[in-house]
């Protein structure tokens, strides 16, 4: 049986603009910035696991129900089949959740 855990890199970008062109630039944006923002912090954390799946939500709000990516890791979360989950920030997770330290 296998009994490794699976480790993320998650990544949200929301779009709200009517002007679909320029959504969808914002979006490609958005997502190139986090994604690399997140490789420059693994290769800064020698420590972290060498293995991420990467997960992107596009077009989902922090505010209201989660993508399907971010449900499909709680989901994991829940059957202790995490190992990591990393993120640009608290805010790409949810806004509606408080995270007890």
């Amino acid at each position: 049986m296998n009994t490794e855990k699976i480790n993320f890199m998650y990544i949200r970008v929301a779009s709200k603009d009517a002007n679909k062109d320029f959504a969808q630039n914002t979006i490609k944006n958005g997502i190139y910035m986090q994604r690399e923002c997140l490789m420059q912090y693994r290769h800064a954390h020698q420590t972290l696991p060498t293995k991420f799946e990467e997960v992107v939500d596009h077009g989902y709000s922090g505010i209201g129900e989660a993508g399907p990516g971010l449900k499909r890791i709680l989901g994991l979360v829940e059957q202790n089949k995490v190992g990591c989950i990393i993120a640009t920030d608290i805010s790409r997770l949810s806004r509606n959740h408080s995270i007890a330290a």
